[in-house]
C-alpha cells in the first residue's frame, strides 16, 4: 500500500476495500479522518448530502454524525440528474481532465499506468488541474437549477 502514497497530494488519505467499492468501514474512515476535520471550523449543524448506499448507514456512523451535529440528507434512488449536480456537472469535467492527464502520460512514452504512478497523476488532477475546486463545485450546484447554495 505504501506505493500508493508516494508523490500524491499533500495530506492525502488512502483506503482500500476488499471488493474495490465503498463499504461502511471505509465510509466511517472518510467521515472521521476527512469530513469531520475539514468541517470542524463551520457553524453547526452541518448538512451532508449523500446517496442511499447502504455503506453510509450503520450505528457507528449515525452516532458519529449525532456527536458532531451533522445532519444527513439521503437522496432517493434514481434522482441523480435532478438531485446530484456533482455527478452531472463536476464529474463530467473531472473525466475530461483525467483523460487529458492520461493522454499526456502515454504521449510521454509510458505503455501502461503503474500503481506507483497513480498518486502523481492524482496530484495533477487535484492540484494542477484544480478539478475539484470550490468554484467548480459551486458551479455544479448552480447549473443544476435544483439546489441553491445559500452560504458559499
Amino acid at each position: 500500500m505504501n506505493v500508493w502514497r508516494k508523490g500524491g497530494p499533500d495530506g492525502s488519505r488512502y483506503a482500500v476495500t476488499k471488493k474495490g467499492w465503498i463499504d461502511s468501514c471505509s465510509f466511517e474512515y472518510w467521515l472521521k479522518e476527512m469530513f469531520i476535520p475539514a468541517t470542524a471550523h463551520l457553524n453547526r449543524p452541518v448538512l451532508l448530502i449523500m446517496d442511499g448506499h447502504n455503506a453510509h448507514v450503520n450505528l457507528n456512523i449515525i452516532n458519529l454524525m449525532k456527536q458532531h451535529n451533522i445532519v444527513c440528507l439521503i437522496l432517493p434512488p434514481h434522482c441523480t440528474h435532478s438531485l446530484q449536480p456533482i455527478d452531472v456537472v463536476l464529474f463530467n469535467n473531472v473525466k475530461i481532465d483525467w483523460c487529458d492527464i492520461v493522454k499526456n502520460y502515454f504521449k510521454s512514452g509510458h505503455k501502461s499506468i503503474r500503481n506507483a504512478d497513480i498518486p502523481r497523476l492524482m496530484k495533477r488532477l487535484f492540484i494542477e488541474k484544480q478539478s475539484f475546486s470550490t468554484t467548480r463545485i459551486v458551479s455544479s450546484f448552480s447549473r443544476s437549477g435544483e439546489l441553491h447554495i445559500i452560504n458559499t
